[in-house]
């Protein structure tokens, strides 16, 4: 009896020892994953962080291209307001122009000058008027 029992206490340690060893083994996959699950998390809140700086950008795209077509249509009434009105800048030839409101003032003489001659000089004979 006392060799049962020393033989069953020598199977007892064997197999607590491979539980330990299967144990040790369980530990070290679990650290590992959760190494990797810490890894993956991390990637994944750097695509969350980008995929929410794309989101802010299209919004801004959308914003911008929303400004554009406002101001596309805006453009597009004033170009048909301007071709209804009567004071439309594409007449035709035979039309009428109006009217200036202030008259034309002549060119200003000076004293001494002749309409051809340069403002600022007095006429002088030329060479040709000079007597010899």
């Amino acid at each position: 009896m006392v060799d049962d029992l020393h033989v069953a206490q020598k199977d007892l340690i064997e197999e607590s020892m491979k539980v330990e060893k299967t144990l040790k083994k369980i530990v070290n996959s679990t650290t590992s994953t959760g190494d990797s699950l810490h890894k993956m998390t991390d990637t994944m809140n750097v695509i969350n962080t980008g995929g929410k700086e794309i989101n802010q950008f299209i919004a801004m795209i959308d914003d911008i291209s929303d400004r554009i077509n406002l101001l596309s249509l805006n453009a597009a009434i004033e170009a048909a307001r301007a071709a209804a009105s009567p004071l439309s800048l594409t007449r035709s030839e035979s039309s009428p122009r109006p009217r200036l409101t202030t008259p034309r003032r002549p060119p200003a003489r000076y004293p001494g000058s002749s309409p051809t001659s340069r403002p600022g000089r007095a006429s002088s004979p030329t060479r040709r008027n000079r007597p010899t």
